[in-house]
């Protein structure tokens, strides 16, 4: 989990579409470890990795957080359905639990919910790609995953979603939000990339 989570960073600050394509071959060793409540631990022997977080977060969470990070990226539906069948067993007992133990998984319980605030980048090499992608990465939200996508690569892209931005002469920053959504914001400047997700959080979870 934790090397899935790590490569997935690294794909969102260097746009690197190698990384992406690493993280997905781990989430498809990480999967071959699920079980009906939670991740197998393969080191120690024991039927599933801890929940608890104490006092980091537990090895349970992180896989399901990075799991959900690749499926905002992806849209992948195949491990959403399978994340969806997973959460009920592997949340099951928890309320016994101070939520100090219990944060991590509760908060992976909230990005499905909620969905994620993906924000792309389209890089056409005019300059202004670094702005966008660096308000990108420095907004906060809760559940958030950013790519930055040169122009002249965007064919490749593994999510036919993202192959479909519009591929104009200026470098431009599309926001969605939920799962498997359309993109239905856009701007080019950073602070337009700011409000955009301002406006998310508002919308997700009545921040003021």
């Amino acid at each position: 989990g934790a090397s899935l989570n790590a490569l997935l960073t690294a794909y969102e600050v260097t746009g690197n579409l190698r990384l992406l394509e690493l993280a997905s071959s781990v989430a498809g060793r990480l999967k071959s470890f699920m079980v009906a409540d939670g991740f197998r631990d393969e080191l120690r022997g024991t039927p599933t990795l801890s929940k608890l977080d104490s006092p980091n977060e537990s090895p349970n969470s992180i896989c399901l957080r990075g799991v959900l990070r690749l499926c905002a990226i992806l849209d992948d539906a195949r491990w959403l359905e399978a994340v969806g069948g997973l959460l009920p067993n592997l949340m099951g007992g928890l309320s016994k639990y101070k939520e100090v133990f219990v944060a991590g998984l509760y908060s992976n319980l909230d990005r499905f919910m909620n969905g994620a605030v993906h924000v792309v980048v389209v890089d056409a090499g005019d300059g202004r790609a670094d702005m966008l992608h660096r308000a990108g990465l420095m907004a906060y939200h809760p559940f958030k995953v950013v790519e930055r996508v040169a122009l002249e690569v965007l064919s490749e892209h593994p999510n036919p979603a993202v192959r479909g931005l519009p591929r104009s002469g200026q470098s431009r920053a599309y926001v969605r939000k939920g799962w498997r959504s359309s993109f239905a914001e856009s701007t080019d400047r950073p602070e337009g990339v700011l409000k955009h997700l301002e406006t998310m959080l508002h919308e997700s979870y009545n921040y003021s």
